[in-house]
């Protein structure tokens, strides 16, 4: 690898990208494997509806999730958060409250304001940054997870939207 490819690799920029919506809620009385059966086949066969699933690319260090929805200044979803290395079991990594704000991302569709984490046992400190009246992140290092996945569930908006950046 040539110097300048290396520095264009090691100095690139980390663009939002989208990772989905999830428009229908999970609740105990679906047909659907959460939370007992976390196992890696069980939720890719899990309706597309409720849940994104996110894979960073092998190497990422961190990644920060954003989260936008088309409900009203302070609607709150609950997001649980889970995490798979390979094809094996999701664990909890945090289960998130997602309060809409006021920064507008397009017609109907606003930014999270606020991400308030229950503080679940992740293998290290996560942060949320949530300014007020602006976009509130979730950041959290992978620690060789290549696998995330939201559900929501308590999906008060009528979508949730989550986009990803890497570090």
């Amino acid at each position: 690898m040539s110097v300048k490819q290396f520095s264009e690799d090691f100095l690139s920029h980390y663009y939002w990208q989208n990772a989905g919506v999830i428009t229908s809620e999970y609740s105990g009385d679906d047909a659907a494997p959460l939370p007992t059966e976390l196992d890696y086949d069980t939720i890719d066969e899990l309706d597309s509806t409720k849940k994104i699933i996110i894979e960073p690319p092998n190497g990422v260090v961190a990644i920060e999730l954003r989260f936008r929805s088309d409900g009203s200044e302070n609607d709150a979803n609950v997001a649980p958060l889970y995490a798979v290395a390979g094809r094996d079991h999701y664990r909890l990594v945090d289960t998130l409250t997602v309060t809409q704000g006021t920064q507008i991302y397009s017609t109907g569709i606003y930014f999270a304001d606020t991400v308030a984490a229950a503080g679940e046992t992740w293998l290290s400190t996560t942060k949320e940054p949530s300014p007020a009246d602006s976009m509130a992140s979730y950041v959290l290092n992978v620690h060789g997870y290549d696998r995330f996945l939201l559900v929501a569930s308590d999906l008060v908006t009528t979508s949730l939207y989550v986009d990803w950046r890497r570090f």
